[in-house]
């Protein structure tokens, strides 16, 4: 099975446990001189790569495809409302596009923690699991993210007219950063943990 069916072998055995296994074999086999099916080992450490390569693509197409048809809706949205106070709801779009990011991090959670996953059946078992926790981030998210700019925009412009405008402008950028860099962690938590998302605010 090793030398004939590769690809199937990271369907069973996390990354880990194939360099293992490889090495293992690879000692045993030049301890034998059989170097011959030395080197066929090596040929299956670089397609066992390349179709780990070939997942990750593929779970990012899945989450692609909803991601720009998003952003063709609030094009053509915008495109067709008139400029005024209000035009910048139509962002308020993009928490359609945070359900599908559930199943983007429960897939790649799972690769980076070597656990098997299936591309698509978990992609969208992890979507209907957490479409909601996600939903609800994605709004207070966009919300977030919308009052910043505005903030910032507004204390950045009043800078000239006195001193005491960097402070809110200072206070408000680095509240821009620590949201950024929590959403580097709430996905993986959402994914991982039962937890409600206040609770997750809260970590």
């Amino acid at each position: 099975m090793l030398l004939y069916e590769p690809a199937n072998v990271a369907e069973v055995l996390t990354v880990r446990q194939v360099c293992i296994l490889r090495e293992h074999t690879v000692r045993n086999l030049e301890a034998t001189r059989i170097f011959h099916l030395v080197l066929s080992l090596e040929s299956i450490k670089v397609t066992f790569f390349l179709h780990y390569i070939e997942r990750f693509y593929g779970v990012n197409m899945l989450f692609a495809i909803p991601t720009i048809i998003c952003l063709v809706l609030i094009t053509f949205i915008q495109s067709i409302l008139p400029n005024g106070p209000f035009s910048f709801l139509t962002n308020y779009l993009l928490v359609l596009i945070f359900p599908f990011l559930g199943g983007l991090t429960y897939v790649c959670r799972n690769y980076a923690r070597e656990e098997h996953a299936f591309i698509f059946s978990d992609f969208v078992d992890a979507v209907k699991a957490n479409w909601k926790q996600f939903l609800g981030n994605g709004f207070i998210s966009v919300t977030l993210y919308t009052l910043l700019y505005i903030a910032i925009n507004y204390y950045q412009s009043q800078l000239s007219n006195s001193w005491f405008f960097y402070i809110p402008f200072a206070l408000c950028v680095i509240l821009a950063i620590l949201a950024i860099f929590a959403e580097f962690y709430i996905p993986v938590m959402i994914v991982t943990f039962n937890l409600k998302l206040r609770q997750i605010y809260k970590n």
